[in-house]
């Protein structure tokens, strides 16, 4: 049973088919949001965030499949389904071939059709992300071992950023260890001169600053709304979208590990920093792991 979570944007410029489904969706237990025009769509997707899209085909001055193909790169997750009066088997194939999850003919043999198409999309759309999340963490457990295995502080840090560039496919990926108030750059891979050195902890500070102080993991992106402080760190960078996740030590935030991909790369998901999330954890346990072989090998050099 869907929550009351899940957020529908109808498009289609027939008000009478819009009410019909604002209506039938509401009593359903969606929150329901509609729009006449592609362009406005387009503006509601670019400001907040929609589980479904119910879409009709013939849209003014843009087709619904053209409409599909952006709301896609806005929104790779977004579950969509095709909403037409010109049902033919052209067009069934159209809306499979566009990667749709739905087909529903106007004028709908029920309610009951319409909200069970908007359930079954909503369904095969998380099966979709759960099965892109298994393949995502089976290549972890390699990762920990990895790690794991090397106890040397210097060399395990320049592996954290090896292994997150590689695992997230980031344009970059910097290493920040927490020193008194500041964090301190301790290594990075791909990026640049951009890279500063220190940075500040604190509610108003930016990116790296922000995650230590909050202790929590933090998504950006410039295709969604989000506080000018955070946006000024990706302009920064020159990248389009950031995951930025804290390290613990003994259960407080230790540092931070930064990832970015450049313009024009496919932006992060919300997926992929349940991912980072779960390397971070890798990371900090190996961390603690080095520092403690450290402590371990000094105790026993002043023994001997």
């Amino acid at each position: 049973m869907e929550s009351m979570t899940d957020r529908v944007l109808i498009v289609d410029d027939d008000e009478g088919v819009t009410t019909l489904c604002e209506r039938l969706l509401r009593r359903a237990g969606f929150e329901v949001q509609s729009a006449a025009h592609p362009r406005e769509a387009l503006r509601l997707l670019h400001e907040s965030r929609f589980d479904l899209m119910l879409l009709d085909i013939r849209l003014p001055e843009m087709d619904g499949f053209t409409l599909l193909r952006l709301a896609r790169e806005r929104d790779p997750e977004l579950a969509i389904v095709i909403v037409t009066g010109h049902g033919t088997v052209d067009t069934a194939v159209a809306a499979l071939q566009h990667g749709a999850e739905g087909l529903v003919l106007k004028p709908f043999d029920s309610g009951r059709q319409l909200v069970q198409s908007a359930r079954d999309a909503l369904r095969k759309s998380r099966q979709a992300r759960e099965g892109a999340r298994l393949r995502a963490l089976r290549p972890l457990f390699e990762v920990n071992q990895q790690l794991l295995a090397e106890v040397r502080p210097d060399r395990l840090r320049e592996l954290v950023v090896k292994l997150a560039q590689n695992q997230m496919e980031a344009s970059g990926v910097a290493l920040y260890v927490l020193e008194g108030e500041v964090l301190k750059l301790t290594a990075g891979r791909g990026m640049g001169d951009r890279q500063p050195q220190t940075a500040e902890v604190g509610a108003e500070a930016g990116l790296l600053g922000r995650t230590v102080a909050w202790g929590l993991p933090l998504w950006v992106s410039v295709d969604i709304p989000t506080d000018p402080a955070l946006l000024a760190d990706l302009n920064t960078y020159h990248w389009s979208s950031a995951l930025c996740v804290p390290l613990l030590r003994r259960g407080h935030p230790g540092g931070a590990l930064l990832a970015g991909r450049a313009a024009g790369s496919p932006p992060f998901l919300e997926a992929d920093l349940e991912v980072f999330t779960l390397l971070a954890g890798q990371v900090s346990a190996a961390m603690e792991n080095a520092a403690l072989y450290a402590e371990l090998s000094a105790n026993v050099q002043r023994l001997e």
